[in-house]
């Protein structure tokens, strides 16, 4: 299985997987995380973005990313993180490239901030 996802194109990834003896219950795991998970797009603030469950080519990209360095680990990274509490623009500058931002709520003019963020936390 592993050298059928790093050999297709990540759009390919889900019928070549199909193809490989013994897939049946990865499939089976990846459907049933699509079910729960599906609604959530490659980029959040990109609306016109199909949903994994449309199009699961971003999350195959994920995959074989974790395939080919597992350092990559969205696990360890997020460890590695450090979060930081922004409670209005204002403090807007001391959030670092690459952190963790925590924030009660955003809007729009928070878009620049996030974009610089690693992940958001808000409430």
């Amino acid at each position: 299985m592993r050298d059928a996802i790093l050999r297709a194109p990540a759009a390919l990834v889900p019928s070549a997987l199909r193809a490989v003896s013994g897939s049946a219950c990865f499939m089976a795991h990846l459907d049933a995380y699509l079910d729960v998970y599906g609604w959530r797009p490659e980029m959040w603030v990109e609306l016109t973005l199909p949903l994994w469950a449309e199009d699961p080519t971003p999350l195959m990209g994920l995959i074989t990313g974790f395939l080919e360095d597992p350092r990559a680990d969205p696990r360890r990274a997020g460890r590695r993180a450090a979060a930081r509490l922004v409670r209005s623009m204002a403090e807007a500058h001391r959030l670092a490239p690459g952190e963790v931002l925590v924030c009660r709520t955003s809007s729009p003019a928070w878009t620049p901030l996030i974009a610089r963020a690693a992940a958001v936390v808000a409430a």
